[in-house]
């Protein structure tokens, strides 16, 4: 079998996302499409995943190991694991199991 893509993804399985107008931030980063998914050369004074940060500034996100994904994918509704850590907000709660329901339930 093979995968039709959505466009901005490739692989077998459409896993690696691939880089997109304006997915690094600043007029001279650039973005390149590696097998872990894009990575952005930030140009000088930047930094950050996506090279979001003027340097000396930082966010919530800024030790996220997958800042980009799971910024996107905060409060979505569902849970992502890789996001469910403090350093990335623990994907806004998105993991918490409501018990009230399983009550109900039984």
């Amino acid at each position: 079998f093979s995968c039709q893509c959505d466009e901005g993804f490739a692989g077998d399985l459409c896993e690696i996302m691939l880089c997109h107008d304006f997915f690094c931030f600043g007029s001279f980063s650039v973005c390149e499409n590696t097998l872990q998914g894009p990575l952005c050369h930030c140009e000088r004074g930047r930094t950050g995943s996506n090279c979001e940060l003027l340097k000396g500034e930082s966010t919530p996100w800024s030790m996220c190991k997958n800042s980009t994904f799971c910024q996107a994918s905060f409060q979505d509704g569902k849970c992502d694991e890789i996001c469910n850590n403090s350093e990335c907000l623990f994907d806004g709660n998105d993991c918490e199991v409501d018990h009230s329901l399983e009550e109900r339930n039984s």
